[in-house]
């Protein structure tokens, strides 16, 4: 299904913000923002959540933008530094429009997770259960090349339309049925990336993809020429070098000016410095939030992509 939007605007962003932690967490705030002064936010999407010192900067970030539901609630993956919290978006920002996005299989087989996963599945299922018509909410057990999200967007005072697709690369049934067979699971095998293309702009949130995931479905991966903007895969970790091999393989450069981000991973030494002068052989820019936190609670990467200019700013911010 394919939301159609008519507005006012003159002008039109993409604005992502990343928020890191000092030693572990990671979440993405993004939206479609413009210069309309009755319908400003024209989709918003969030991916995974994270709180530190019992403050969530995710809810905190769109209580500041003043946002009150999302069009899109991803979550990739149950390992605790992408779930703290996840509930309490669950619970206040979505509405039977929002569109959830989760792993296949993963609330069915909660009991191959260890006991920290199971307990996040397990607080995901009460609010999903505590929500007013649950049955209307929609749901999306998300496996590879699914459509996850798709918009038509019209300004009253131009004469043009903007598209947005975002679409997942994510382990398929056939991949995740091999996997359930073991006796322990790793978390990240389930892990969902989504690929966001709008207008000309092309952006990819990797999440906690592996190796193993990229390695068995990159051949039919949909993927675009060129990206402009990268979640860098799990905090920069050589368990997703692959993709990385993937980009540098091309067989023409496909960054012509561009972003890849990262967060932090602090128990495993993330990121790999190493991963990230890789991808600096590709990409413009590339940052960290251990670049700049210095000593607050969560560090914000902030980039905005002006849509019809085609260019974009970047800004880094602090919280505390």
């Amino acid at each position: 299904m394919t939301k159609k939007i008519f507005s006012d605007f003159h002008e039109i962003y993409l604005d992502i913000y990343l928020i890191g932690y000092p030693t572990e967490g990671e979440s993405i705030v993004f939206c479609l923002k413009t210069d309309s002064d009755v319908s400003s936010f024209l989709f918003v999407g969030v991916i995974d959540c994270y709180l530190n010192k019992q403050c969530n900067y995710t809810m905190k970030l769109l209580k500041n933008l003043k946002i009150s539901k999302l069009d899109l609630l991803c979550w990739t993956h149950p390992d605790l530094d992408h779930s703290l919290g996840i509930d309490e978006l669950l619970q206040k920002y979505v509405d039977n429009d929002t569109v959830i996005s989760i792993p296949i299989s993963l609330l069915e087989h909660k009991e191959k997770f260890n006991e920290c996963s199971q307990q996040y599945c397990n607080m995901f299922l009460k609010r999903l259960k505590q929500r007013k018509n649950e049955n209307k909410i929609q749901l999306k057990y998300t496996s590879n090349g699914m459509n996850v999200y798709s918009g038509n967007y019209m300004s009253s005072l131009r004469d043009k339309s903007y598209s947005l697709r975002i679409q997942a690369l994510a382990p398929d049934s056939t991949l995740v049925g091999n996997l359930l067979n073991r006796k322990t699971i790793e978390n990240n095998i389930f892990s969902i990336a989504l690929c966001l293309q709008f207008d000309m702009l092309n952006v990819l949130f990797a999440g906690d993809i592996q190796n193993n995931t990229i390695r068995a479905l990159k051949n039919i991966w949909d993927l675009p020429d060129n990206f402009h903007y990268i979640k860098i895969p799990h905090h920069g970790s050589a368990s997703s070098s692959n993709f990385i091999d993937f980009l540098e393989s091309q067989k023409k450069p496909i960054f012509t000016g561009s972003v890849a981000c990262s967060t932090v991973f602090s128990k495993a030494g993330l990121p790999d410095k190493k991963i990230l002068e890789r991808y600096r052989f590709i990409v413009k820019d590339v940052i960290c939030t251990s670049d700049f936190i210095g000593e607050a609670d969560a560090a914000i990467i902030y980039v905005r992509f002006d849509i019809d200019k085609k260019t974009y700013t970047i800004t880094k911010m602090v919280a505390n």
